[in-house]
């Protein structure tokens, strides 16, 4: 379906939540507000290298119950929330150093779920069943008394500081996680400690 996407195809697509024909996209667009164009291109240039695939027999649309919830506002595609959609992009990431940040534009991709103050609470677009986001703030229902430990066992072994594993849809990130490197993770804890403790969200 990206076959013939021109670099301001996927920069709509991306960052704007619009697809080619002017269509609305799904596309969590709000995450990758802090991506930068060299990040976007790379992202590009191994999407292209792959081998192409037949497109999906049935494309996804909302169905009933999202149409209404569109319809009334209860869910709000991204597309609208974007604060600026004229706005430049960095041309690079910063340095990947364990800085606030750096962690700052690690954490963007973050906020679907755990939303832009990072005080999570229940995840609009996600079913009934996935347990609300976690509060990444410095709050006493956030990681308050918590420590980088902590904060590493849950993002690599998928275990919360109680003790408990995580749910769904953080357990899902599991496939990726234990990917990041020492300094993404120390960068990202860096970050997280400079928010206001904010109260989770409702």
């Amino acid at each position: 379906m990206t076959k013939d996407f021109t670099p301001a195809d996927w920069d709509r697509a991306v960052r704007h939540g619009v697809l080619p024909g002017g269509y609305t996209s799904i596309m969590p667009v709000m995450d990758f507000q802090d991506m930068s164009d060299q990040e976007l291109s790379d992202i590009v240039a191994y999407i292209d290298s792959l081998p192409a695939k037949p497109a999906p027999e049935r494309i996804r649309h909302f169905g009933p119950v999202g149409t209404v919830l569109v319809a009334t506002g209860k869910l709000v595609p991204d597309v609208y929330k974007v604060p600026d959609h004229f706005a430049d992009h960095a041309k690079e990431a910063p340095p990947a150093t364990p800085t606030v940040e750096y962690g700052k534009h690690l954490a963007g991709t973050c906020t679907g779920c755990h939303r832009q103050g990072f005080n999570g609470g229940p995840i609009p677009f996600g079913p009934p069943d996935w347990a609300p986001a976690s509060n990444l703030t410095p709050s006493p229902d956030g990681l308050a008394g918590g420590t980088f430990a902590d904060f590493q066992k849950a993002f690599q072994r998928g275990i919360k500081p109680d003790g408990t594993p995580m749910r769904l849809p953080m357990s899902e990130m599991l496939q990726y996680t234990p990917n990041w490197k020492d300094t993404e993770m120390r960068a990202i804890w860096a970050f997280l400690q400079t928010l206001p403790a904010t109260p989770t969200g409702i």
